[in-house]
């Protein structure tokens, strides 16, 4: 494993949650994976590596509603817009 010097040189980058403060970086597409350690101290280990659990959010005013589909709809594929603009 290395340390993060030099970062530039790569263009390819894949975090792995079961390696936190690990990043797997490649130079080129096909190129060969390199482990980086993105911490500033190497031996610190996280106490909690679980998901934070979801924070429900405030229903939109039909407002915000009414502008999200004027504005944002025609980039939703049209298979995806009942979901996102259903109700």
């Amino acid at each position: 494993m290395h340390l993060i010097n030099p970062l530039w040189q790569y263009q390819y980058f894949r975090f792995d949650q079961s390696k936190p403060g690990i990043v797997t970086a490649k130079i080129q597409h096909d190129g060969e994976e390199t482990e980086l350690q993105i911490l500033k101290n190497p031996i610190f280990r996280f106490q909690n590596v679980e998901r934070p659990h979801p924070v429900p959010s405030a229903r939109l005013s039909a407002d915000r509603r009414q502008y999200l589909r004027r504005s944002v709809s025609r980039y939703v594929r049209p298979a995806s817009k009942d979901y996102f603009f259903g109700n």
